[in-house]
């Protein structure tokens, strides 16, 4: 695998680990990811390096094969990433349902916008299935699959016209999002839109592809001026979000309200602030010291299996998010602490699965070989990439 993949895999893989810590409310762990220095978050670092790995891996076949193979294949991923919604979608409602049966917590079926499911049922269920109605926290793979039905478009207009012009299509749709009312429609709740605009998310997620198709997965050129106008963009919001550290109480409250920082139609605060801190951590290798050592290659390894990771991950989190609700409904002492072990076995059990999985891909492959090739004296198997590349989140 080479080092640009180990690259995208680590940096999948922390953020497959932030997104399972953000998504089990209350744990002290929350408090270290890089939502709380920042104007962005860990959904956006996922769609840009989503966009970035589709158009390392796809963007040569395109060019080789033409658009009708890739528009198969994403088509087909897309219809994946709905049937995994929908079956972790269920999953939750069971879970959530089944532990305020047996304790009694009612905000089991309030919580995140739960109530129209066990209030108004049959339409929930409808909503469900044509992804008008999505429960927090499982509000993202509807993104996804909206930006893989879109991919084919984009690969389409950078092969036709170049990168740039595919991004300044993106942005004109981004632009019409937010000027017009283009909400995908939420139903039955009956106001708003879906929590991730797809029409203005979109463009972050074509940024990675712009930026995958440009560089084909290698730093961009290292430009002084742009690591400056970086640097000052990632130091404000941190300065900003801490309030100077705590020396100016208020300052976030009076700031942020006028930076453009909406999360449901992205905001151009928000995209600056990804933007920027990707353009660090890539032009300053942080990668390549980061991810030496144990801690680092189990992150490549979660990357490298991004989606069953993200799966099992968002079913750990639903229960967590469960018993954090009843623990705090029973007045327990020490919440946060509880919620910050539980997440941290999670991770762990995380870890294990990837390994697993890993563990897996290579007896198959080594039981693959004919029984001379597997004498002593031969070199061990290794794992196919392409194994690994069909189980990530694009």
């Amino acid at each position: 695998m080479s080092r640009r993949n180990d690259t995208i895999d680590f940096w999948r893989g922390l953020v497959l680990v932030t997104i399972t810590i953000n998504h089990v409310p209350g744990n002290l762990l929350e408090h270290l990811t890089h939502r709380n220095i920042g104007f962005s978050d860990a959904a956006e670092a996922f769609v840009f390096i989503s966009g970035l790995a589709l158009a390392i891996i796809y963007g040569p076949r395109v060019a080789r094969e033409g658009a009708w193979p890739t528009t198969r294949r994403n088509l087909a991923r897309a219809l994946e990433l709905y049937r995994t919604h929908l079956a972790l979608t269920a999953f939750a409602i069971v879970a959530f349902a089944a532990l305020a049966l047996l304790t009694g917590a009612e905000e089991l079926l309030s919580a995140h916008g739960r109530a129209p499911l066990f209030e108004h049922t049959p339409e929930a269920l409808v909503g469900l299935v044509a992804l008008t109605y999505q429960i927090g926290y499982f509000n993202i793979l509807p993104l996804y699959v909206v930006l893989m039905l879109a991919a084919p478009l984009l690969f389409l207009v950078a092969r036709r016209f170049g990168p740039w012009w595919m991004l300044g299509v993106s942005f004109a749709a981004y632009v019409a999002g937010r000027a017009l009312p283009l909400d995908l429609p939420s139903w039955p709740e009956g106001a708003g839109g879906w929590f991730f605009d797809p029409v203005t998310w979109q463009f972050l997620f074509a940024l990675g592809m712009a930026a995958g198709l440009r560089w084909r997965g290698d730093a961009p050129p290292r430009s002084p001026a742009v690591i400056g106008a970086s640097a000052a963009i990632v130091a404000l919001a941190w300065i900003v979000v801490t309030e100077a550290f705590g020396a100016l109480p208020g300052l976030r409250g009076a700031v942020m309200p006028h930076l453009d920082l909406g999360k449901t139609e992205l905001g151009l605060g928000r995209i600056l602030h990804a933007a920027a801190l990707a353009y660090l951590l890539v032009v300053l290798r942080v990668a390549d010291a980061a991810g030496q050592g144990a801690i680092g290659a189990e992150l490549k390894r979660l990357g490298r299996h991004g989606l069953p990771v993200f799966v099992a991950g968002s079913m750990l989190a639903a229960l967590g998010q469960a018993l954090t609700i009843v623990a705090a409904e029973n007045r327990l002492d020490g919440v946060e602490v509880i919620a910050m072990l539980y997440t941290l076995a999670s991770i762990g059990f995380l870890v294990l699965m990837a390994r697993a999985r890993e563990w897996s891909s290579s007896a198959s492959s080594a039981a693959a070989l004919p029984e001379a090739a597997r004498s002593p004296l031969a070199p061990a198997p290794v794992p196919l990439a392409s194994r690994s590349s069909r189980s990530q989140l694009p």
